[in-house]
């Protein structure tokens, strides 16, 4: 049973939740939406525009999940497949992407990022602090992000995102319980299926080197897969930049 904290205004929900949790018991699981962050958190310490009252941005974390650390990446799986599902209610399935790790694109555009915060003991995670922030209603962008999107732009009526994150509960409950029932290769093959650019070759910025490669997946440990001129090699997300 997760508790629901709804704010009008915050800094950021992640902030909020990690707050939260170093004041009471680490056994209790919360969900924190807010309708505007201050400096909402993206990846590599980035900042996610998001305009008041627009979009779903929030916050919850994960207890007891009885994962191995090795694992961890199974995590950003399950999100990632849960906002995909999520989208396919209002887009058509083959435009809806995931962009390694766990971005996920419209097309060639961001819809929605994800932050993973795992928390991890000797070969377990404890518990995961998950962020997320979905576009949906916003139709302009002031921020320099090269290319976010909402889902509004692809529909003719608002979103209601009280329903989006309520879907995505729902979908992210269906996964965490394969994930639960050691189910890997089924997820992951999940989530190579609705990889953004795989087998095809594309122009990257690859520990600063300007190349040209095929995405091939990933590996256990979730580093991306690569083939350059004919070798295979895994790169971390300092390593790629996508161009």
């Amino acid at each position: 049973m997760k508790d629901y904290i709804y704010l009008e205004e915050c800094e950021s929900t992640n902030l909020f939740l990690a707050n939260l949790l170093s004041e009471e018991s680490p056994n209790l699981e919360h969900v924190v939406i807010s309708d505007f962050q201050s400096a909402g958190k993206g990846q590599k310490h980035g900042f996610w525009e998001s305009e008041k009252g627009k979009n779903l941005t929030f916050s919850y974390n994960l207890i007891n999940l009885g994962l191995k650390a090795v694992n961890q990446f199974y995590i950003s799986i399950i999100i990632s497949l849960s906002i995909v599902d999520l989208l396919g209610k209002y887009l058509p399935a083959e435009s809806i992407k995931i962009k390694w790790p766990n971005d996920v694109y419209i097309g060639d555009k961001k819809v929605a990022g994800i932050l993973v915060e795992n928390h991890v003991s000797g070969e377990n995670i404890v518990s995961c602090n998950i962020g997320i922030g979905i576009n949906a209603n916003q139709l302009i962008f002031k921020s320099n992000a090269p290319n976010p999107v909402s889902i509004r732009n692809f529909c003719d009526h608002e979103i209601d995102t009280n329903i989006l994150l309520i879907d995505y509960m729902y979908n992210f409950e269906k996964y965490l319980a394969l994930l639960k029932n050691g189910e890997f290769e089924s997820l992951k093959r999940m989530y190579l299926n609705k990889m953004y650019r795989i087998n095809k070759i594309h122009k990257y910025s690859i520990d600063n080197k300007i190349i040209f490669a095929t995405i091939r997946g990933v590996d256990t440990y979730g580093f991306l897969n690569m083939n350059i001129d004919g070798d295979s090699k895994s790169f971390d997300i300092k390593q790629v930049k996508y161009l």
